[in-house]
């Protein structure tokens, strides 16, 4: 390129030189000749050679621009090829990116194979529960069969996704209750995937075993399907089933009694109409129980005031020795009237902590990330009771949502521990599960607090 700007240039310059030689040639000429015929001749004679000279510039012009247009288009050429160059070179690097990411992907994948393979375990486990309750002759026996096979793949998979979330459980089990019998744990839940009653045990409260349901022919008077906040307690050598159900026709929320010779069922419930329904204060759910200084047994609920307009409200009374039928008059306890609880307390459970009657609840819209565990300290096992105005055991955090259903129960070994339910953090509301979970329980100069196990 240099040598082709050089070339121009001298182009230029002989040009201009030419020019300045032919006028000092033609004065010269006028000045000696003094004769108007020669002057004429040599004038005529400068004009043809001034002609000439003229065309040659004219030429050596033509040149310059033509030699100007090459090197615009060798440059413009050379301009593409560097760019060209330069583009190869920028997608040769991606190239080279892309092949370490591929390769770091390859790795990445064979290390979490044994992730996928618990993934789709689980997904197999979860599609056969479900096209057997889909079967024309479905059987929540045949799906808890099945998923307590898959339970331990189902457990490690959500662990690998969500992180380690505490949960005892993998599958749905919501408002959750435990019963100690000798060195077994049975726990119950709500109505799902494995009957009307959902059935655990355990030994050790970390490894469960998925029970056929315990409780399946309801009452007469009850809507099937609508089932939840089942507890069961001892009583001499029966077991007595409390739960949550529907009466047809009105719809209304009733508490209901069922029993059983072993803590797995079959219960069966023989009674024509509830045992606890307070229309007027909107039904009656959430049943638990507890025995007193005497060894009374005592049964703890909630009333439904906020679904008429009204506040929740927690009501105990005492049950008779067999413990199917109410004695006494119920006692209002606590009534739902702190900001935080927006009317709602429910899932009450009352226990001796420490030489403290503490009543446990929970608070707030149970499908919300502000539903939480509430407490009450209490001057008796009739109350009255008293809750802080930001007394709370169990709220959302960054790894769980909405804990609630806490039911209080005695480990093997004496010690106090709470069994709730809550959303795995980011997945409040179904279709999300509310998984089992359990914690220590103590009493600390600020109120109850979770241990762990």
């Amino acid at each position: 390129m240099n040598r082709r700007l050089w070339t121009r240039a001298g182009i230029g310059a002989i040009a201009i030189v030419s020019l300045a030689t032919l006028a000092v040639s033609v004065d010269q000429r006028l000045d000696v000749r003094a004769d108007q015929a020669e002057a004429e001749r040599d004038i005529r004679r400068s004009n043809a050679e001034e002609k000439a000279l003229r065309d040659d510039v004219a030429a050596l012009q033509q040149a310059i621009r033509d030699a100007g247009a090459n090197e615009t288009r060798d440059l413009v050429a050379a301009d593409v090829i560097n760019g060209a160059v330069a583009d190869l070179a920028t997608m040769r690097a991606r190239i080279d990116e892309l092949a370490l990411e591929l390769l770091r992907i390859e790795a990445d994948r064979a290390e979490r194979q044994p992730q996928l393979d618990l993934l789709l375990s689980c997904r197999s486990t979860l599609d056969a529960a479900t096209d057997q309750l889909e079967a024309p002759n479905a059987s929540a026996t045949a799906a808890a069969s099945l998923l307590d096979g898959g339970r331990a793949h189902c457990q490690a998979a959500l662990d690998a996704i969500r992180g380690d979330t505490s949960a005892a459980h993998p599958y749905d089990f919501p408002d959750p209750s435990v019963t100690t019998v000798g060195d077994t744990y049975y726990a119950y839940g709500t109505n799902g995937s494995t009957g009307t009653v959902q059935t655990l045990s355990s030994t050790d409260l970390v490894a469960w075993t998925v029970l056929r349901p315990a409780f399946e022919a309801l009452p007469g008077w009850a809507q099937p399907g609508r089932t939840w906040a089942p507890t069961v307690v001892q009583v001499g050598t029966t077991f007595v089933l409390y739960y949550t159900v529907r009466v047809k026709g009105t719809g209304r929320q009733c508490i209901s009694a069922a029993v059983s010779a072993q803590p797995t069922g079959p219960f069966v419930d023989a009674s024509w109409g509830p045992l606890v329904c307070q229309a007027a204060l909107g039904g009656s759910i959430d049943p638990s129980t507890y025995r007193d200084d005497f060894g009374v047994l005592h049964l703890i609920w909630k009333s439904e005031g906020e679904v008429v307009g009204g506040r929740a409200q927690i009501w105990s009374q005492d049950l008779t020795p067999d413990g199917l039928a109410l004695a006494g008059q119920p006692v209002h306890l606590l009534t739902a009237d702190r900001a935080w609880q927006d009317r709602v307390i429910e899932n009450p459970s009352m226990f001796r902590l420490d030489g403290a009657w503490v009543l446990t609840y929970s608070g707030n819209r149970w499908n919300t990330a502000a539903y939480a565990t509430g407490y009450a300290i209490c001057a008796g096992p009739l109350g009255p009771c008293l809750a802080p105005v930001d007394g709370i055991v169990l709220r959302s955090g960054p790894v769980l949502e909405g804990p609630g259903g806490a039911q209080h129960f005695l480990s093997t070994d004496g010690r106090p521990m709470l069994a709730y339910a809550a959303w795995d953090a980011g997945g409040v509301g179904y279709p999300n599960p509310r998984r089992l979970h359990v914690t220590g329980l103590a009493l600390s100069p600020s109120g109850p607090t979770a241990v762990d196990l």
